[in-house]
């Protein structure tokens, strides 16, 4: 390393400390505040705007009334298949929402209200 080369980066130590640089998210979010999700494969996003990637099959709570111990008054759940060869990627396998006594399953191809299609 140059004499020059050196004293550039002597130089430029203290004027990147001083220059205040905004960072922003490489990807900005498509998501709307106070949204929970999720898609593709493994992507689950948090009503707080974090996300999660984890492969799973098992049920999930996406929303649920936190005033409620047992979450009857109000929840989100959803569950996914495994994977298969065909389509790549787990997909939906249904999902439940309930509100106060009314429980709907929902499927690709098929809704149930308190059981009753």
């Amino acid at each position: 390393m140059g004499w020059t080369t050196l004293w550039l980066c002597v130089l430029a130590l203290p004027l990147t400390s001083a220059i205040q640089v905004k960072a922003k998210k490489a990807r900005q979010s498509n998501h709307v505040n106070s949204i929970c999700s999720t898609w593709g494969r493994e992507h689950f996003k948090t009503f707080d705007g974090d996300v999660y990637q984890f492969p799973g099959t098992c049920e999930y709570n996406l929303a649920s009334d936190c005033h409620s111990e047992s979450y009857q008054e109000f929840s989100v759940h959803l569950k996914r298949n495994e994977a298969t060869e065909a389509e790549g990627n787990p997909t939906v396998k249904h999902v439940v929402v309930t509100i106060n006594d009314l429980v709907f399953h929902l499927t690709k191809t098929q809704v149930a209200v308190n059981g009753e299609m």
